[in-house]
């Protein structure tokens, strides 16, 4: 089956939660377009490279802030919507793609960040939200993606039903889950950092809180 034709079935099946997918996909898009010009319209606020330097520009821009919770919940659901939708019939593929996938959206969403930033920003606020983005985006995958996976490891084959008839380890498969977790988050931060380094300014790179002596 094509993933044109596995798209279509997962709007046969869940009609709500496809359209929802899409509609955040589109909100994203326009988010991320009214932040690209608001920052050709205008100067953005201050950022600062050093955590030294003061700012003139303190106040909370309540918009930027909103904006930008938006277009990150907005294109996280969606993308999560299509990679369950892609799971249903290539879960190894699903989870492969979800990795760069996720790091694409955490990687735009710093980009949204430095175009509209919502306060003055320093390298310490942009090294927080590199972490915060990771989190959420894990909470966002394992909620909507997570289940089947689970399932998956915690139910064993038909062969090994057979030949057992001892229940599954649910300690062992949840340690194993965990393991696939840490890795997937790795891979994940590993990708919107490099992004970072190469796509952005300075300011906007990850900043180690205890680098290496």
């Amino acid at each position: 089956m094509s993933l044109k034709e596995s798209m279509l079935n997962e709007l046969k099946r869940s009609p709500i939660a496809t359209i929802t997918g899409v509609s955040c996909a589109a909100l994203a898009a326009l988010g991320l377009l009214i932040a690209w010009s608001q920052s050709q319209d205008s100067a953005p606020l201050a950022i600062t490279l050093n955590n030294n330097d003061s700012s003139t520009q303190i106040e909370i821009h309540l918009g930027n802030l909103l904006l930008i919770i938006g277009y990150f919940v907005s294109l996280t659901i969606s993308t999560a919507f299509f990679v369950r939708a892609l799971a249903r019939k290539h879960d190894i593929a699903a989870l492969a793609a979800s990795i760069p996938i996720a790091a694409l959206t955490n990687f735009s969403t710093i980009l949204l960040i430095y175009l509209a930033p919502p306060k003055a920003l320093n390298q310490d606020s942009f090294s927080s939200a590199h972490d915060l983005l990771l989190y959420a985006s894990a909470v966002v995958y394992v909620a909507f993606c997570g289940l089947p996976v689970l399932r998956d490891i915690a139910t064993p084959s038909q062969k090994e039903a057979e030949s057992s008839k001892e229940a599954p380890d649910a300690l062992a498969a949840l340690f194993f889950c965990f393991i696939i977790l840490a890795i997937w988050c790795s891979l994940v931060f590993s990708g919107q950092e490099r992004l970072t380094k190469t796509l952005l300014p300075e300011v906007a790179h990850y900043v180690d809180p205890t680098p290496s002596k």
